[in-house]
C-alpha cells in the first residue's frame, strides 16, 4: 500500500470504507499519524465502517492547514441556511450525534426552508433564496463532504465532515437545534 496515495485518496473521497484486511487499516492509520492527522471511524449510511482523515483533539485545523483568514473563501449565508435546514431535517432529535442522520426527501428540506423564510415569522426573504440557490448550495454542500455525494434518489443525507465534527461543536449545535428550520424542528 503507497501511504501517500492512501491518503490522497481519502481527502479527494472525504471518506473510504473499511479496508477488507486489518494490516491495510494499520497501515492507513499510520500513516494519518504521520502526517499529523488522524483515522475517523464514522458508520456508513447503508452500514458498515468509513474512515475519514480528521485533525487531532485541540488542533485548530485552520492554523494546521496555515490557512489565513483572511484567504479563506467565506460560505455565503444562504448556503449556511440550507446546512442549518439539512440538520434540522436529517438530526431528528437533535440528541446523540448528527451524522449519520436520516436520509430525507430534498423536497422537504426545500418546504422547511420556504417556511422558515417566507412563513408568517419571517421578517423578509433570505438573500439566495431562490430554489436555484438551494439547489447550488446543495450541489456545494456535497462536493465537500457535508452532505454525501449524489443525491439522485431525491434524498439528502448528512456527509463525512459532520462526522468529523468535535464535542464542543456539536453541543453548540444542540443549544441552537430548536432555530434550525427543519420538519422536526421548532422553527417549521
Amino acid at each position: 500500500m503507497n501511504d501517500p496515495l492512501a491518503l490522497a485518496r481519502i481527502r479527494a473521497k472525504r471518506s473510504i470504507p473499511a479496508p477488507a484486511r486489518e494490516t491495510d487499516l494499520a497501515a492507513l492509520r499510520i500513516a494519518a499519524r504521520r502526517a499529523g492527522r488522524q483515522l475517523l471511524d464514522v458508520p456508513g449510511h447503508g452500514g458498515g465502517r468509513r474512515f475519514l482523515l480528521g485533525w487531532p483533539d485541540g488542533i485548530d485545523a485552520s492554523a494546521a492547514a496555515s490557512v489565513r483568514e483572511d484567504g479563506v473563501r467565506q460560505v455565503t449565508p444562504s448556503v449556511l441556511l440550507v446546512l442549518a435546514a439539512c440538520l434540522g431535517c436529517c438530526w431528528p432529535s437533535g440528541q446523540d450525534r448528527p451524522y449519520p442522520g436520516l436520509p430525507v426527501p430534498e423536497t422537504e428540506i426545500l418546504e422547511a426552508l420556504d417556511r422558515f423564510t417566507q412563513g408568517p415569522g419571517a421578517l423578509r426573504p433570505v438573500a439566495g433564496g431562490t430554489r436555484a440557490a438551494r439547489s447550488r448550495a446543495l450541489r456545494l454542500l456535497r462536493a465537500t463532504g457535508f452532505l454525501e455525494p449524489g443525491g439522485d434518489d431525491g434524498l439528502v443525507r448528512l456527509g463525512p465532515e459532520i462526522a468529523a465534527w468535535g464535542d464542543r461543536d456539536i453541543q453548540r449545535l444542540r443549544d441552537r437545534f430548536e432555530d434550525f428550520p427543519g420538519v422536526q424542528g421548532g422553527v417549521s
